[in-house]
C-alpha cells in the first residue's frame, strides 16, 4: 500500500486552534461548501487541502486588491 497520495485532515478544533480560526467561522466555511469536511464517528474531521486553498485564495485576493 502506498502512502503517497495519503489525503491529510485533522479534527475541526486542532484546526481552529492551529490556524486560529474560530468554530463559527468553520462552520460558516463548511455551510458554504467551501472547506470540506467528514465526519468519523461524532468526530468532524477537515480535510487540509480546503484550508490551504482558502489561505492561497485570500493571499491571491489580497494581492488583486492592491
Amino acid at each position: 500500500m502506498s502512502w503517497k497520495n495519503q489525503v491529510e485532515f485533522r479534527p475541526l478544533l486542532d484546526v481552529c486552534e492551529a490556524y486560529g480560526i474560530s468554530k463559527t467561522t468553520i462552520y460558516k466555511l463548511m455551510k458554504s461548501n467551501k472547506l470540506n469536511t467528514f465526519t468519523i464517528g461524532r468526530r468532524r474531521m477537515v480535510m487540509l487541502d480546503s484550508v490551504k486553498a482558502l489561505a492561497h485564495a485570500a493571499i491571491r485576493n489580497a494581492a488583486s486588491t492592491r
